[in-house]
């Protein structure tokens, strides 16, 4: 209960006074290299592990979900190309954008900044992927509890009393639909997924990282 508390304090501070209104596009691309370098603080790179508001506050600015929240506190589209819920908001449909990339640390130029490079496409895959990597017990990520206590059957997998991912409420529906599936009704469940905890990760990425994913900027992808 204590790190849900915290996780809901850092999405409080994260994200205060943000709602669903018109979509603002703006262009964050120019936080990148100044984050990037301000890592003083920072514990850890790995956004599927963390509950602190100082990594928060740099992740966000670094890694895209679906959502985001801009700088007047709107909620607007950001991987998502359409985001859709049924009646009673316990069913929740999201459409992404085609051809968003991934990107890697491909090195510095003569200046001491970061090149990148493609590495793959974002997909729907990529946020299952995270929330099994996060309800798998093994991980001992501090942010689970995001997703036991808002997803259908979350807890149970991640206490084991389930052990077929088919019957957790997130799914990919193809390569671009993901759609959550949640305890019972919640109308605020985009501010939900403005949380890192949400965000996607490319499988293979982090299997190539073995344990030192997110140890750096440099084990992590960028999209």
């Amino acid at each position: 209960m204590k790190k849900l508390l915290i996780a809901l304090l850092v999405i409080m501070m994260s994200v205060t006074g943000c709602s669903r209104k018109k979509e603002v596009v703006y262009n964050t691309d120019i936080f990148k290299e100044y984050f990037l370098k301000s890592t003083g603080e920072m514990t850890t790179w790995n956004y599927l592990n963390q509950a602190t508001t100082t990594n928060t506050q740099v992740l966000v600015n670094i890694i895209s979900g679906a959502l985001d929240c801009d700088r007047y506190g709107v909620i607007v589209n950001d991987l998502a190309q359409n985001v859709e819920h049924n009646d009673d908001y316990s069913v929740w449909t999201i459409t992404l954008k085609k051809g968003m990339p991934w990107q890697v640390i491909d090195g510095k130029n003569e200046d001491g900044e970061y090149v990148y490079k493609k590495y793959a496409e974002v997909t729907a895959h990529d946020f299952v992927y995270g929330a099994k990597w996060i309800l798998n017990k093994d991980n001992a990520s501090e942010c689970f509890e995001m997703h036991t206590s808002t997803i259908k059957n979350a807890r149970e997998y991640y206490d084991g009393k389930i052990k077929n991912w088919d019957q957790v409420g997130i799914k990919a529906l193809d390569d671009y639909t993901i759609q959550y599936t949640l305890k019972s009704g919640m109308a605020y469940f985009e501010s939900v997924l403005l949380y890192p905890a949400f965000y996607p990760v490319n499988e293979k990425f982090v299997k190539e990282m073995g344990d030192t994913f997110g140890s750096s900027p440099e084990t992590i992808l960028y999209n």
